[in-house]
């Protein structure tokens, strides 16, 4: 019982002493990235429809709400 116990608290400690610094990390530099390049327009990726023009700050705004999200759940 102690091996799987051990498993859990050492992945534990790492999730809050790594893995959630280098995520706050992480959405901290795509929201810089974000105000530095977000001006510019590339085309959208679509299924099945036609392709809307985005900015770089709306597609990095998703992948940081992602990074965000997934810190909220861990």
């Amino acid at each position: 019982d102690c091996i799987p116990t051990a498993i859990h608290v050492a992945a534990a400690l790492l999730v809050a002493e790594s893995l959630v610094p280098a995520l706050r990390h992480l959405a901290a530099a795509l929201d810089a990235k974000s105000r530095e390049v977000g001006h510019v327009v590339k085309t959208g990726r679509t299924h099945l429809m036609d392709a809307m023009p985005v900015t770089f700050a709306q597609e990095l705004g998703g992948w940081r709400a992602q990074v965000e999200s997934g810190l909220e759940r861990l």
